[in-house]
């Protein structure tokens, strides 16, 4: 900050009036001094006003201070009056405010010539270039282009430590600053035990002298001409403020100089207050400790703020000669000095006998402590999030957090038998978004395990979690209900085959069974008709950003795990969905929906994206949402969590597992009204292990975790956003004329869009009457029958022809790529059909040439020569299918 130029004379004018006015008594002083010996100490006392209450009257102003009359508690406090009346007491009241003093606020900074009454005058530029004040001018114009020229360090640019702090302000993490010292950033206040301590051991007249202390440095002078030796060097606090900030300059006279020009544009530029923290900030404490803040952890392992005045007085001395005495070396001599310091507090009046007696006994610590390391993950990404050197008040909740990290290591311990050696865990409030736990990776694990990689950042395929947003996107679109049912049988698609991970295929499944079992064949055929362009841009509403590239590129296997994703991300879109259904009841009127309902996670006070603009529409509406999260609370837990709902003390959670090809990342992201947890668990190199599955080791952990967090209830349900839908019991689809049955369900309002049961139809038979009958394609018909029973199938009706047998494989015209066998011929080609009516025979033939017939299970494998060929098939009453193949021979390559 930097003044105009006509207030730096005015002020100069009367510094130096000031100055010459004590150096004038100053002098006459000591000659008279040197005459009357004994009167100097007599004459400084008197001429700065440093005055002492001891005795009687000092106890019975304690007395006064420890019982007032006014009922208001209050702490025996010394204040140093800032108009010059010398040191007095005072009694603080609980906020530590001395009653009688006045001193500016400490969150504005003193403005220079704040001291002058008034507002500067006006000068008379005649007079003041007169003959007789043109000296003085010319002074004035030096010194002033002098102070304006001189720089003061740059104490705000530090370099800092990284500090992280739990909501409750306990400390988290902290990481060492670039120099490789513990500096924490500079405090918002100075404790007032430290701050008594520090200025009666100090700088008593700190409140008195405009940054240099003449008479301390005539003392120091005088003091060393008598030792004969340098043993006090005179500086004030403002002065050591400025030596630290120079980082280690020479002690010579010039510097000293320097210094104190600087220490007086320091006092011009800063408050009293703020000074005391720049000092607070960059004194060092022995070792590479380096500041209160710091040093309190490090030596006591907490905050600056909760030591005792045993405490803050040990810490008051240190800085005095950190390199002779810190912690676990001469202790003796530390804890003379801090006692020394303690009789004069106790002088004083700032201690009664009782907290003077146990201050005394306190023993001082006997060497550092390493700094709480509850968050080390997150301290990280606060770094590359722009927060590096600064205290960071986090929205972590500091007993959750190491409650997780204990659960974390416990699991982190079981699972490196099968060589899984990295998990990661998010925890956050559903509502405000705030993360409450971070655990970036195993504890502990080592730097041979990537301890120092966070988990929770890192992109890593998605596996299935990404088909709850699918599913509900199609639900929101009027595709399906969870009843309705989805293809299931072995699918084959240009350059991609999907199957579900157990292998088998059951023709048709339930959407919200699909969903639960995870099913991947069914969420292929979802995507299809959902189109996954579509799906991209719905997924990029709901949070995920990290989907860079172009939907092309990610195509139809984006619901299996073909795109990355964080888990601190993922965790955010999980959430996002609860928080979307609590609002919508929080927010009157019709405008319900915002897009800050799918903001990301945060974790600073109060880094929360503001609430957008509201509109009567969603991504998901409310219904839809309801609908999707009670469906994930049917997925069937793990073995220990599997009869949850025979415990009165558990929670129902809506959630969801994912593994990642190759057994590489284990997913579970599990939420309910108030919470959401989510765990990966893996290696962080990427290495597969068997046995890696989301439902049996992230699960487990996401469970631990919501044992740990209140039971809450359900989801309201949004009812007025609800339509009551007929639907076909047997197909899950909207009831058609040719439905037997019907049932009532509740969907969103775009369920009245949905389509028409599809498979109930007339049946005609020659000389019966129209039969309603339920029947499925043949290839969904075929694997559906082998687990219902009950399903039969039926003639088709006159007219029906192709859709009596359907490709199974190839279902579209297609090129093979066959290998060579040991005696050089090409590997047989087999190719499958299904019918309606699998006890039909059919007839295959190639180019005219009769290849056999099958009963039952409609397979046909036979042996072909490269080029392209045209396969026929036909069953017994007429019904045929084609297929174009083109058979190559597959390099030995690949």
């Amino acid at each position: 900050m930097r003044l105009p130029f006509t207030q730096y004379i005015q002020l100069i004018r009367h510094q130096l009036q000031d100055l010459k006015s004590v150096l004038r008594k100053a002098i006459g002083c000591f000659f008279g001094a040197v005459a009357r010996p004994g009167s100097l100490p007599g004459y400084w006392q008197s001429l700065f006003g440093a005055r002492r209450l001891r005795g009687q009257a000092a106890q019975k102003e304690l007395q006064q201070c420890q019982y007032p009359s006014s009922g208001e508690t209050q702490e025996p406090h010394r204040a140093i009056s800032p108009d010059g009346a010398g040191m007095k007491r005072a009694c603080l009241s609980s906020s530590g405010q001395a009653k009688g003093v006045a001193p500016r606020p400490e969150s504005e900074p003193r403005q220079p010539g704040a001291g002058l009454s008034g507002s500067p005058p006006k000068i008379n530029w005649r007079s003041l270039f007169s003959k007789r004040r043109l000296w003085l001018t010319a002074i004035g114009w030096l010194v002033g282009l002098f102070f304006w020229w001189l720089p003061l360090p740059k104490f705000e640019e530090g370099p800092f430590s990284t500090v992280l702090f739990s909501r409750e302000g306990q400390l988290l993490s902290a990481q060492i600053a670039a120099d490789e010292q513990w500096r924490f950033p500079i405090a918002e206040a100075m404790p007032e035990k430290f701050k008594w301590s520090l200025l009666h051991f100090e700088d008593e007249r700190f409140y008195q002298h405009p940054g240099v202390d003449f008479l301390a440095i005539a003392r120091a002078a005088w003091s060393n001409m008598r030792a004969g030796r340098v043993v006090s060097g005179g500086s004030t606090l403002s002065m050591q403020t400025i030596r630290l900030g120079r980082k280690g300059q020479a002690r010579t006279y010039g510097e000293k100089l320097l210094e104190m020009a600087m220490a007086l544009k320091l006092e011009m530029l800063y408050s009293k207050e703020e000074i005391l923290r720049l000092y607070a900030a960059w004194a060092p404490f022995g070792g590479n400790t380096v500041g209160l803040e710091a040093a309190a952890w490090r030596y006591f392992g907490r905050s600056a703020s909760e030591l005792s005045w045993s405490e803050s007085a040990t810490l008051a001395v240190l800085p005095n000669a950190p390199a002779l005495i810190f912690p676990g070396k001469n202790d003796d001599q530390l804890q003379s000095k801090r006692n020394r310091l303690l009789r004069t507090l106790r002088e004083e009046g700032l201690l009664d006998a009782m907290t003077f007696e146990l201050a005394q006994a306190e023993r001082t610590p006997i060497a550092p402590k390493a700094l709480p390391q509850h968050a080390p993950h997150l301290l990280m990404q606060a770094g590359k999030d722009g927060h590096g050197g600064q205290n960071l008040n986090s929205t972590l909740d500091v007993a959750l957090q190491k409650q997780v990290n204990r659960i974390v290591k416990q699991y982190g311990q079981q699972y490196a038998a099968n060589q899984i050696f990295n998990m990661a865990v998010v925890v956050a409030d559903v509502n405000s978004k705030e993360m409450l736990a971070y655990v970036g990776n195993v504890p502990g694990v080592g730097g041979v395990h990537a301890e120092y990689v966070d988990n929770a950042q890192a992109q890593r395929s998605t596996g299935s979690l990404l088909k709850p947003f699918l599913f509900a996107a199609a639900m929101e679109e009027g595709q399906l209900l969870p009843e309705s049912l989805l293809p299931d049988y072995p699918t084959f698609l240009p350059g991609f085959a999907p199957k579900n991970f157990s292998g088998h295929y059951e023709g048709a499944v339930p959407a919200g069974e699909s969903l639960c079992r995870s099913l991947n064949v069914p969420f292929i055929h979802m995507l299809r008709e959902y189109s996954y362009p579509k799906f991209n841009f719905i997924l990029k509403h709901l949070g995920m950003h990290s989907l860079v590239n172009a939907p092309g590129h990610y195509g139809l296997s984006i619901i299996l795990g073909g795109s990355e994703s964080s888990l601190s991300e993922l965790t955010g879109m999980y959430a996002g969905m609860a928080n979307a259904l609590n609002q919508y009841f929080k927010r009157p009127g019709d405008l319900r929906y915002a897009t800050s309902d799918y903001a990301p996670l945060h974790y600073i006070k109060g880094g929360g994206a503001l609430e957008g603009d509201l509109s009567e529409s969603g991504t998901l509406s409310a219904a839809t949402l309801y609908k999707t999260l009670n469906t994930l609370t049917e997925v069937e837990r793990p073995d220990e969590f599997g009869q949850w709902k025979r415990f009165s003390s558990a929670q129902p959670v809506a959630w969801k597992t994912g593994t990642s090809q190759g057994f590489r990342d284990a997913w579970a992201i599990g939420v309910n009204a108030g919470y959401v947890v989510g765990v990966w668990v893996g290696n962080a190199e990427g290495t597969g292990r068997d046995g890696l599955l989301g439902v049996r080791t992230a699960a487990p952990v996401m469970f631990s975790i919501f044992d740990l967090l209140p039971s809450l209830e359900w989801f309201r349900a949004p009812e007025s956003d609800f339509l009551k839908v007929a639907i076909c019991p047997k197909s899950g689809y909207r009831a058609g004329p040719h439905c037997e049955e019907k049932e009532w369900v509740f969907g969103p309002k775009m369920a009245e869009h949905l389509k028409p049961c599809p498979w109930h139809r007339l049946n005609y038979e020659a000389g019966k009457v129209a039969e309603k009958v339920f029947q499925l394609p043949p290839i969904m018909g075929q694997y559906y029958g082998k687990k219902h029973a009950l399903y039969h199938s039926t003639q088709a009706a006159n007219g029906l022809g192709p859709e009596m047998m359907q490709w199974v494989y190839p279902q579209t015209d297609v090129t093979l790529y066959l290998p060579v066998e040991l005696g050089g011929e090409l590997s047989a080609v087999v190719l499958e059909i299904a019918h309606q009516k699998p006890d039909s025979r059919l007839f295959w033939s190639m180019e005219g040439k009769f290849l056999g017939e099958t009963t039952g299970y409609h397979q046909m494998e036979f042996q072909a020569e490269e080029g392209r060929h045209q396969v026929f098939v036909v069953d017994e009453e007429g019904n045929s299918l084609s297929r174009n193949i083109v058979i190559l021979r597959k390099n030995d390559n690949g």
